[in-house]
C-alpha cells in the first residue's frame, strides 16, 4: 500500500524515517572514524583491502538470505560493471583524503554531491533544472571552496582527492540510473565491493604489507558492519518517508563528523570551514526542498 494511502500513518512513516536517517548517518561517521584510526597501522590498499574482506563476506550473507544469488550474471552488465569500477575511484580517492584531512571538512565537502547530481542530471542527461536550483548549486560549490581555499596551505593534493571523490560518486550515481531495473539492488551492491576489495588488492602488492594484528582486524570488522549498516538504514529512511522531508537528514553526517573530529582528535572548524559548511548544507536543504515543491506543483 502506498504512502499516499495512509495519510493518517504519513507522519508517523516520516519521523521513522527520519530517525533513520540519524542513525545511518552516524554509522557512516562511525566507518570513518575507525578507517581514520586504523590507517595509522595500516597502508590504504591494505586498508581497503582488509576492509573489503568484511563488507563482501556482509553482502553475500545477504544475497544469500535474500535469495538472488543464482541471478548473479546480471553483475556482468555494463551499467552495474561500470557503476563498480567508478565506484572503485570513489573509494579511493574519498578514503586518501580522510586519512589527510580534518574528517569535518572531507564530510562537508562530499555533502556536495546531490548538487553535483543536479547539475550532471541538467547537463548529461537533459533534465530540466530551473534558475533558483541553479543558483543553489552555485552557492554550494563556494561553500566547498571556501572550505578547500585554493592558493592558500590548505589545499593540497589531499583536497583535490576529496573533489575527485565527488566526482566520481556523482559519475557512479547516474550511472546507477541506467542499470537494468530488474537488477536486485544488494547485487548491484556486491559488485561495487567486490570491486573495490579486487583492485584494492592488486594495489596492495606495491606496499609493504604491516603485520595484522587482532586489534586492527576487529576494527575493519566493525566498521564494515557500521557501512553496511549506515547504507541499508538510509534505504530504509528513503523508502518508508517523503523524501523531502527526510533527504535534509542527511546533512547530519556533517554535524557527526565534526563531533567525531572534536572527540578523537580535538579538530573543530574554523570559521570560514564552518561558513563554508553552512553554505553546502543550507543549499543543499533548499535543492531539495525546491524539488519537492515543483513535483507537487499542478
Amino acid at each position: 500500500m502506498s504512502l499516499a494511502a495512509e495519510p493518517q500513518r504519513l507522519p508517523s512513516r516520516n519521523l521513522h524515517g527520519a530517525g533513520a536517517f540519524g542513525i545511518g548517518t552516524a554509522c557512516l561517521v562511525a566507518n570513518d572514524t575507525i578507517v581514520k584510526l586504523a590507517s595509522v597501522d595500516l597502508p590504504i590498499g591494505q586498508l581497503i583491502f582488509v576492509r573489503g574482506w568484511f563488507a563482501v563476506g556482509l553482502v553475500l550473507a545477504v544475497c544469500a538470505w535474500m535469495g538472488v544469488m543464482g541471478q548473479y550474471k546480471r553483475m556482468a552488465e555494463p551499467a552495474v560493471v561500470g557503476r563498480a569500477v567508478v565506484n572503485t575511484f570513489a573509494m579511493f580517492a574519498y578514503i586518501a583524503a580522510l586519512i589527510h584531512m580534518p574528517i569535518a571538512n572531507v564530510s562537508a565537502i562530499t555533502q556536495a554531491i546531490p548538487l553535483a547530481i543536479t547539475a550532471a542530471s541538467a547537463v548529461i542527461l537533459g533534465e530540466k533544472v530551473r534558475a533558483r536550483r541553479w543558483s543553489a548549486v552555485a552557492v554550494g560549490f563556494l561553500g566547498v571552496l571556501i572550505i578547500i581555499r585554493p592558493g592558500t596551505g590548505a589545499f593540497n593534493l589531499f583536497a583535490f582527492s576529496a573533489l575527485l571523490a565527488v566526482v566520481f560518486v556523482t559519475a557512479r550515481d547516474l550511472l546507477t540510473r541506467s542499470a537494468n531495473t530488474d537488477t536486485p539492488s544488494i547485487l548491484i551492491t556486491l559488485a561495487s565491493a567486490l570491486a573495490v576489495m579486487v583492485a584494492s588488492g592488486a594495489y596492495s602488492v606495491f606496499e609493504t604489507w604491516a603485520p595484522l594484528e587482532t586489534r586492527t582486524l576487529v576494527m575493519l570488522g566493525v566498521a564494515a558492519a557500521f557501512l553496511m549498516l549506515g547504507i541499508h538504514m538510509l534505504i530504509v529512511g528513503v523508502r518508508i518517508a517523503e523524501l523531502s522531508v527526510v533527504v535534509p537528514f542527511r546533512y547530519l553526517l556533517v554535524v557527526w563528523a565534526m563531533l567525531s573530529g572534536y572527540l578523537v582528535w580535538g579538530e573543530f572548524p574554523d570559521f570560514w570551514a564552518l561558513f563554508g559548511i553552512a553554505l553546502i548544507v543550507g543549499s543543499g536543504i533548499y535543492t531539495v526542498r525546491r524539488e519537492a515543491s515543483l513535483k507537487g506543483s499542478p
